[in-house]
């Protein structure tokens, strides 16, 4: 029996996952705007302007005592499609490296040009669903970096290879 209310425990533990910043309790989002607050002091070594900012996605304590904060990357507010930081600390509370993803060099403006309505309109005509949709479908603006290889041609020996490619971001 006391097996059994193990295991439940654990499953319910699991398949709950890691708390959304809206969920996070007190010492979680104390954490978590501490690691978002770090994170923005750094911007400028992160090649970051003053139109980034980061906010807590999702934060969680693991078995070795160690927190992690996952923060998403934002621009002029928008949240940036890709940009990604997860702030780690281990049992001491001491700063371990953290994983950056992080969307560089934007330079554009966020002002929408469709309402969510007509997005949802354009979308619903392009998908043609052939029945209903299993949830009410939402919009929302993001940035979405365009990402592409580029080949540069260094050197005239008739080939490619890899200190030919070079990737722009």
């Amino acid at each position: 029996m006391a097996t059994s209310r193990t295991l439940t425990l654990v499953a319910a533990a699991l398949a709950a996952g890691a708390l959304s910043a809206a969920e996070m309790p007190a010492a979680l989002k104390l954490k978590a705007d501490q690691a978002s607050q770090n994170l923005m002091s750094r911007r400028q070594g992160l090649g970051l302007d003053e139109h980034h900012a980061f906010q807590a996605r999702r934060a969680h304590g693991d078995e070795l005592g160690q927190f992690h904060t996952r923060l998403k990357q934002l621009y002029k507010g928008v949240r940036v499609w890709g940009g990604e930081a997860i702030f780690h600390q281990d049992a001491s509370g001491n700063e371990l490296p953290a994983t950056l993803e992080l969307r560089r060099n934007l330079n554009l403006a966020v002002a929408p040009t469709l309402e969510a309505k007509e997005a949802l309109a354009v979308a619903h005509q392009v998908l043609n669903p052939k029945g209903p949709y299993a949830y009410e479908p939402t919009a929302e603006l993001v940035v979405y970096p365009v990402m592409k290889d580029l080949v540069v041609r260094r050197a005239a020996r008739g080939r490619i290879d890899r200190d030919d490619m070079t990737v722009s971001r």
